[in-house]
């Protein structure tokens, strides 16, 4: 599935309709624990690209943390 098809997914009526409160927890779970940061302080969710490296928070973290701070 492309970005923006998992974008559309998720804005459509079906979509929305379809599923319990719980659902959006469990998917932002599963991102948050993708980006848990090592003891070196890096964000795991460069864990398997030896090339970039981003120190925890990333910017999804930072993203998530900011939604969830209204």
């Amino acid at each position: 599935m492309t970005h923006n098809e998992l974008i559309e997914a998720v804005n459509s009526p079906t979509y929305m309709s379809s599923r319990t409160l719980e659902h959006p927890y469990i998917a932002l779970r599963a991102v948050l624990e993708i980006h848990a940061p090592f003891e070196s302080g890096v964000c795991g969710c460069e864990i398997d690209n030896p090339v970039l490296s981003y120190m925890y928070p990333c910017a999804t973290v930072r993203a998530i943390e900011k939604e969830l701070s209204i």
